[in-house]
């Protein structure tokens, strides 16, 4: 197989359009690119290095807008906005009292301060759902305010009202998800389908209550301490 020497390249083609791009940096630091690829036995690599027109984009603001239209935001202001009026009104707030009513009115105005709240709470919520919120904040941030109710016949029942930002990312995870109900029906009733619940406790009641040839076992699993213990 013939070898290339990025030091003694044929005269036309150093000067050809495809070799050289002086975005790229020098016809030198192009042919040192290529010779560590032969060295490194890439061949390939080097020949598509060799033929390549592509170079780096500059570092502006158009790139930036670029890429972003490659790769846009996990949720648009619409699906952030379903996500805020998903709350009742009476929703209470976390540790730090924000209501989520609060956040809905901010939001709702038209001028440039609302579109600004808006903007702000979305930038917000992208950092939580790539998991880029720092350590020390963690423990604040996705904790809760936790209240104790007494049950009707005996024990207590913890209720725990989360920060509205930790909430509405939730929501808007769960509004993502609800397409993969589809391939979880009829196996699966408990979120994202409408009226499931009640269907599957009806149709177990039914299950249970019918006179069986043959002999069956019905399994009800129930969990306690907020799915901690079964």
């Amino acid at each position: 197989m013939q070898t290339i020497d990025p030091d003694v390249l044929p005269t036309p083609f150093l000067y050809s359009k495809k070799f050289y791009d002086s975005s790229q940096g020098s016809l030198l630091d192009k042919a040192k690119k290529i010779e560590s690829k032969l060295n490194d036995g890439d061949s390939t690599g080097a020949l598509r290095l060799l033929t390549s027109n592509d170079s780096v984009a500059p570092n502006n603001k158009e790139t930036l807008a670029a890429l972003f239209e490659k790769h846009p935001s996990p949720f648009t202001e619409e699906c952030l906005l379903r996500a805020l009026y998903s709350f009742p009104k009476s929703s209470a707030g976390g540790l730090d009292s924000l209501r989520p009513q609060i956040l809905n009115k901010a939001n709702s105005c038209k001028n440039e301060k609302g579109q600004r709240c808006l903007k702000s709470v979305q930038l917000l919520i992208q950092v939580l759902l790539k998991g880029k919120v720092a350590d020390t904040i963690c423990p604040i941030l996705y904790g809760a305010s936790l209240t104790a109710l007494k049950k009707k016949y005996g024990g207590i029942r913890p209720i725990a009202v989360g920060f509205t930002y930790r909430r509405i990312a939730s929501n808007i995870v769960s509004m993502k998800l609800r397409k993969a109900t589809e391939y979880l029906k009829p196996h699966q009733l408990g979120f994202g389908i409408r009226g499931g619940c009640e269907a599957g406790a009806h149709t177990a009641r039914r299950y249970f209550s019918y006179p069986h040839q043959e002999v069956k076992v019905f399994l009800k699993i129930d969990f306690k301490n907020a799915c901690e213990k079964m």
